[in-house]
């Protein structure tokens, strides 16, 4: 499907004749290059329906937001940039042996003394959690709904006990299969002891602060921060994604 789709965005743009034409359809030219070709072209010209401007913007709009920051389109090295990032199973199609889930909350530790000494991951080691959902739209409901397909809990280090961060990716747990658990712990309430909800209600109604930092797209699922600098721009990256989802369901009303 992904093919499919990048064959569709570069379909409308064969005949035109223009440099910036052959250039967005060479997966080795830099984008930055390809955009600067444009521009030169346009440049002094009247805009005409049928010569391309309308569906460079497109590509442009597309493209932008998902190249490194030199303008870097080439699929092979993102593909590569992104399998050194630690996803770790995010896709759930490969189970993670046993042995290494329970080495990652319990193991043994050798301080140099000669002696064995127990470590073990407990509820405060835990620091944050990544989540993974899918936003689809029910035709029978009229509405954009969310599906939680996945959490991860990220937190310390037990072979490093000098890991101050706690920001260790430890493992993803599908989501349906400890619903049934959370569903019967219940969130604790500092306003209310009337109105408390379960651990479950809460992930599914996303009453929880968050921001997003990888997204479904054409380059392997690859994370905002394989194209994007740490700081205001991976902000602004986050808030466009979310600002796309919330533009989708209110477009379907609008148009």
């Amino acid at each position: 499907m992904k093919k499919l789709i990048l064959i569709l965005l570069c379909l409308p743009f064969i005949g035109f004749g223009q440099d910036w034409v052959d250039m967005m359809q060479d997966p080795n030219t830099n984008f930055y290059q390809t955009q600067s070709s444009f521009n030169d072209f346009w440049e002094g010209r009247t805009i005409e329906k049928g010569k391309g401007w309308k569906q460079f913007k497109r590509w442009e709009n597309f493209i932008e937001q998902r190249v490194y920051p030199d303008g870097n389109l080439q699929p092979q090295i993102l593909f590569e940039e992104n399998q050194n990032l630690n996803s770790r199973n995010d896709n759930f199609r490969d189970l993670m042996p046993e042995n290494e889930i329970l080495e990652s909350v319990k193991t043994e530790l050798d301080y140099g003394d000669g002696e064995v000494y127990p470590a073990e991951i407990n509820s405060a080691d835990i620091t944050a959690y990544n989540i993974k959902g899918m936003w689809y739209f029910d035709k029978r409901r009229g509405e954009l709904m969310y599906r939680l397909l996945g959490i991860q809990p990220l937190g310390k280090d037990i072979t490093n006990p000098d890991d101050e961060l706690k920001n260790t990716k430890l493992f993803w747990i599908w989501y349906p299969s400890i619903r049934k658990i959370l569903h019967t712990e219940l969130v604790f309430n500092d306003t209310s002891n009337s109105n408390r909800i379960s651990f479950d209600q809460l992930l599914l109604s996303r009453r929880f602060s968050s921001y997003i930092f990888k997204e479904d797209n054409l380059y392997n699922d690859r994370a905002i921060e394989a194209y994007k600098r740490k700081g205001l721009d991976y902000i602004l990256e986050s808030q466009r994604i979310k600002d796309e989802i919330l533009n989708f369901e209110q477009d379907l009303w609008n148009r």
